[in-house]
């Protein structure tokens, strides 16, 4: 976890074991912000199969106790139906546009476009 600029926590919400393993993430993702170029990384928890509802194992007020414990945002969506997937992504985006233009003190439209340009090739990290 050199680099990171956002992280996404996802769980299947049909599945409690996904759940369990999304927050022995969590705790890890607690103790690696204890340095200090992760102490504000933004991050989200994303109950995903939204659509599933019947399905359901894992309480929606069971996933906000874990962010609210671990303070991180949450959400659930739905990506076969696209629902909520749009509006994660834009504030996480967000999150950390401004968490961007504060380490560079600099405005948040300065920042957008250092951030473009300074990454013109995204990564994605999975563990």
């Amino acid at each position: 976890m050199q680099n990171l600029d956002g992280i996404i926590i996802m769980y299947d919400i049909c599945d409690h074991f996904s759940f369990m393993d999304a927050e022995n993430f969590l705790f890890r993702l607690a103790k690696a912000r204890k340095l200090k170029h992760l102490k504000n990384v933004p991050c989200y928890l994303v109950g995903n199969k939204l659509d599933l509802q019947a399905e359901r194992e894992v309480l929606k007020v069971d996933a906000q106790a874990m962010s609210s414990k671990h303070q991180v945002k949450c959400m659930e969506t739905s990506a076969k139906e696209g629902i909520n997937v749009t509006l994660v992504m834009q504030d996480l985006v967000m999150m950390v546009l401004k968490q961007f233009a504060v380490k560079t003190r600099k405005p948040l439209i300065e920042s957008v476009s250092r951030v473009y340009d300074k990454k013109k090739q995204s990564t994605c990290a999975t563990m």
